[in-house]
């Protein structure tokens, strides 16, 4: 998806440059000659990669803003924009069936964009509501092991007896690159030893008392 945005940017953004420069012709906002000006593109051209930079590095979800785009623009575009074109052209009196037809296809589109637009919105929301009681979860669970409450000393002073070894806290492979940087957070504020073991979708971190603070991708 990065290479895609990244190939076709230049395309999309030389059209929407000219398009800038020709609303900005037709407002008379300054003479020709100074708009045609490499000082004015240039102008142009580093405000608009500007911009979309900033979008960029505040997004953490590019597919969250592409399905929101599709959803929106897709809908509004196939459907409703070539009926309004046909009766802004006149070809089709708005009382008559072929005019009462594009109005129904504009509100047609008018309300696949609203319900796509709902659809990706309430994704979103649920899936950082997801996230969210996850690390949760995640952090209740490195507090409870490293402030260990005098029954859960006992048993692991127990455990340690049995199999000769301190105990851990493992966070299976299931969880994403992002999870895992999260417990490596966590582990670091309650000054925890944490490392990654493993490769590709067998990636796991293990969580341990020895050597507090160490930690390890």
């Amino acid at each position: 998806m990065s290479v895609s945005m990244i190939a076709s940017f230049p395309l999309m953004f030389a059209g929407f440059r000219d398009s800038l420069l020709a609303l900005a012709r037709a407002a008379a906002v300054a003479s020709d000659a100074t708009l045609s000006s490499s000082a004015v593109h240039r102008a142009i051209v580093g405000v608009g990669l500007a911009a979309v930079t900033a979008a960029a590095v505040a997004t953490p979800d590019a597919s969250f803003v592409v399905g929101l785009l599709g959803a929106l623009f897709g809908s509004l575009l196939i459907y409703s924009l070539p009926p309004v074109l046909h009766l802004l052209s006149g070809a089709a009196p708005l009382r008559s069936l072929a005019g009462l037809a594009d109005v129904s296809l504009v509100l047609f589109g008018l309300a696949l964009a609203t319900l796509g637009t709902r659809g990706a919105l309430a994704g979103q929301m649920s899936t950082r509501r997801s996230d969210q009681a996850l690390h949760a979860h995640i952090e209740c669970a490195i507090r409870r092991f490293a402030r260990p409450g005098l029954l859960e000393r006992r048993r692991r002073r127990r455990m340690e007896t049995a199999v000769r070894g301190a105990p851990a806290l493992i966070f299976g492979a299931e969880l994403s690159p992002e999870d895992r940087a999260v417990v490596h957070s966590l582990a670091e504020r309650y000054r925890l030893c944490h490392r990654s073991h493993g490769e590709g979708n067998e990636r796991f971190v293990l969580v341990s008392m020895q050597g507090r603070g160490q930690s390890g991708g």
